[in-house]
């Protein structure tokens, strides 16, 4: 869980700013080399990205640990591994929503009753922007808790993945289940808290359910 929040967090945070910027300065060279390292980090699959991230500052420049959690040194692979693909969709994303609002005609209109550019991108067009972003975070972290699973295999981590794995491999059906239901409901949750953040970004949903 520790592994799927961290995630998610450092997911979100680069994902979003850096597609906001790409949209912002499009067809700059950011804009091109982060829509390239997008596709790059995209078509990675996490756990050849881990072991590649292990060999290089594990086993070569020896800066962090191959394996456990022993000490907060040990999360930083991992979460690397997790975030950087997991990164990559969420970027193109926001910025393929944020250059679809942009050019909307309330972003226009901001524009020509004299609105700075920050007051129109940040109030006019991040706001809007952010409604299939959430949605695809939720998305996104349902799959990081799956991908949580190989990633503690890949660095020897002892948590929920690993002890599901082992229960696989017992054939301990109850404990199989048990992880699968209780990984479902926490997914669930999730996506029900970005329901509801959605009346609070878009005050026409919000406004369905007044009396």
């Amino acid at each position: 869980m520790r592994l799927a929040f961290l995630s998610i967090l450092f997911t979100a945070f680069i994902g979003t700013t850096f597609g906001i910027i790409s949209a912002v300065k499009q067809y700059s060279l950011l804009d091109t080399s982060t829509t390239v390292g997008a596709l790059f980090f995209a078509a990675v699959p996490s756990f050849w990205l881990a072991l590649m991230l292990i060999y290089v500052f594990a086993l070569k420049l020896h800066w962090l640990p191959s394996y456990g959690v022993n000490e907060w040194q040990g999360y930083i692979l991992p979460v690397a591994a997790m975030t950087l693909t997991g990164s990559a969709g969420l970027l193109r994303l926001t910025r393929s929503s944020m250059l679809e609002c942009i050019r909307a005609d309330y972003v226009r209109t901001a524009r020509a009753k004299g609105a700075s550019e920050r007051i129109v991108i940040v109030r006019h067009a991040l706001r809007n922007a952010l409604m299939p972003v959430l949605t695809s975070l939720g998305i996104k972290f349902g799959h990081l808790l799956g991908g949580t699973i190989v990633i503690e295999s890949v660095f020897a981590i002892p948590g929920l993945g690993t002890h599901i794995i082992s229960a696989i491999r017992k054939k301990d059906m109850p404990v199989v289940m048990s992880s699968a239901l209780f990984l479902a409901a926490v997914f669930c949750v999730i996506m029900l808290i970005i329901d509801i953040a959605f009346a609070y970004l878009d005050p026409r949903i919000k406004a369905k359910y007044k009396k």
